[in-house]
């Protein structure tokens, strides 16, 4: 699952990194990176092809917008749930607040986990709505 967006301004992308780029919340919800770099289109690039299998890449965003959410099957979101135990389990060794879980979601409930957002996916190589299987150019995920 990803989130698209639209940046506002040429500045919008701050940071980019096939791995953690070591960025931090700030007080007012802002994130930043110590070090900030100029980005080039190939930090861009390796940021998707240079992330490893079962980690995530990074790239650090303000002054934007969501457009929709992407989505490849199977649909995995992470969740916080109350994860089942055993009944002889001790009270103090289950966590009162609920559990990060990772689950697979049908598209349409992942539809109803982001409520007023679109969701997109892939079909044959081209953008799709993922609930209609609609295609959708490109340039139409960023109009208003």
């Amino acid at each position: 699952m990803g989130v698209i967006v639209d940046l506002m301004t040429p500045t919008s992308l701050t940071a980019v990194s096939h791995d953690d780029c070591g960025s931090i919340e700030l007080p007012d919800g802002t994130r930043t990176v110590a070090n900030p770099v100029d980005i080039h289109i190939k930090d861009v690039e390796d940021s998707i092809v240079l992330r490893r299998p079962g980690c995530y890449n990074e790239w650090v965003v303000r002054d934007f917008r969501c457009v929709g959410i992407f989505a490849v099957h199977p649909y995995e979101i992470s969740t916080r749930q109350h994860l089942s135990y055993p009944n002889d389990m001790p009270d103090w060794l289950t966590p009162s607040e609920p559990d990060l879980n990772i689950v697979t979601r049908p598209i349409s409930a992942v539809s109803q986990d982001f409520p007023g957002m679109r969701i997109f996916t892939f079909c044959s190589g081209r953008i799709v709505d993922a609930l209609t299987l609609s295609e959708v150019r490109h340039e139409d995920l960023y109009s208003e």
